[in-house]
């Protein structure tokens, strides 16, 4: 009976220690990295890089209360990378791209994930492909509804959902010479983008594989980076 209450007492050890184990596998929250926050661990702004503890320039610090943030397209280094957005459309690929953006929302953590709420503002955008067709975005912006973003049950990853209904955002194409390519659209489902630092990145080739974002019921891919940030214009890292 006592070997059979310690094999039994060790069995579940075993088994809290194992769904600790995985409740912290998941466990990704905002910290906002900026120099003279918390141990200095990290080499670069965006607290992407990790160094020996202690020898970096910036660290990061826990968000412990909800906070506004804005979005940009900058990376470390102040570099922007632009937008693509691609899918094909009546037989012909209609590819968008912005090369600047910006966002405003607000975000907090829980025990375990962060999430938050935003507007993102793509702008100048251009029809790239199909070329030299006349084809344009009327106003030249894409503003998206509300969306909301999550780490929950990701790793390293960061998921983006319309806040309320399935529409990320519509947009209207006019002055093609291709007809069929000249009117409203609606960008629908999720995607989810990984994180690297306080950047999340977007790949054409991983949202393809996802399958969950739509351009008028096509599939859809999407390509850029979003860097978050808090207040006080330091990155927010997702880690």
């Amino acid at each position: 009976m006592k070997r059979r209450a310690v094999f039994g007492l060790c069995m579940l050890c075993a088994f809290a220690f194992s769904a600790l184990a995985a409740q912290s596998a998941f466990a990704q929250r905002a910290y906002e990295c900026g120099a003279g926050l918390g141990s200095s661990d990290f080499s670069d702004a965006h607290c992407k890089t990790s160094v020996t503890p202690g020898s970096g320039t910036y660290g990061h610090k826990l968000v412990e209360e909800e906070i506004a943030i804005t979005g940009t397209n900058e990376t470390t280094g102040g570099a922007s990378e632009p937008t693509l957005l691609a899918s094909v459309q009546s037989g012909v690929l209609l590819e968008l791209k912005s090369p600047h953006l910006t966002g405003s929302g607000h975000m907090h953590n829980t025990s375990t994930f962060a999430e938050g709420t935003g507007v993102i503002t793509y702008k100048e955008v251009e029809v790239t492909k199909p070329a030299g067709r006349g084809c344009k975005v009327k106003t030249g912006e894409v503003i998206t509804n509300n969306l909301h973003a999550t780490t929950e049950g990701l790793t390293n990853q960061l998921k983006f959902t319309p806040a309320e209904g399935s529409v990320f955002a519509e947009f209207t194409v006019e002055g093609c010479s291709i007809t069929a390519l000249n009117h409203v659209y609606k960008a629908e489902g999720s995607v989810i983008g990984n994180t690297e630092g306080a950047t999340t990145r977007f790949t054409k080739e991983e949202t393809k594989k996802q399958g969950t974002l739509k351009l008028q019921g096509q599939l859809a891919e999407l390509e850029g980076v979003l860097t978050i940030k808090a207040p006080s214009g330091n990155g927010l890292a997702l880690t």
